[in-house]
């Protein structure tokens, strides 16, 4: 189960996830988590949080006025990926990275190393090879 899967079962559940830093606070029904969900919310634990936290910093986004066109875009699955081999970022020389579907993503500043899915879709509605 990804991470994503997880949490579309948890909220299906009735689950309710807040970040709180590094914390993950839980809200769920009496007797909704088993022994599994519980070992797979540890297990994806980081990436639930980023997760969690994009879905809170848009939410907060739309309240406090119009969103541009890149907040309203959908949100891309970024995955905590393991640094071992990785090359450190241009702009800010961090060796934390984020795997989304076509490139990687800084964790510090956001650079990222390819385009985006909806960089490809645009480019290739317009023509753009």
């Amino acid at each position: 189960m990804t991470a994503t899967e997880l949490l579309t079962t948890l909220r299906d559940l009735g689950v309710t996830l807040t970040p709180g830093g590094d914390q993950l606070r839980v809200d769920a029904p009496a007797g909704v988590l088993t022994d599994e969900l519980r070992q797979a919310m540890r297990t994806h634990k980081a990436a639930l949080l980023d997760l969690v936290e994009a879905f809170d910093e848009r939410t907060a986004i739309g309240r406090d006025g119009a969103m541009t066109e890149e907040q309203s875009a959908p949100i891309p699955h970024l995955f905590v990926v393991a640094h071992d081999g990785l090359t450190s970022c241009p702009e800010c020389g961090a060796r934390e990275w984020r795997q989304g579907l076509t490139y990687y993503q800084c964790a510090q500043c956001g650079y990222r190393n390819g385009p985006t899915p909806q960089d490809i879709l645009s480019q290739q509605q317009e023509g753009t090879p």
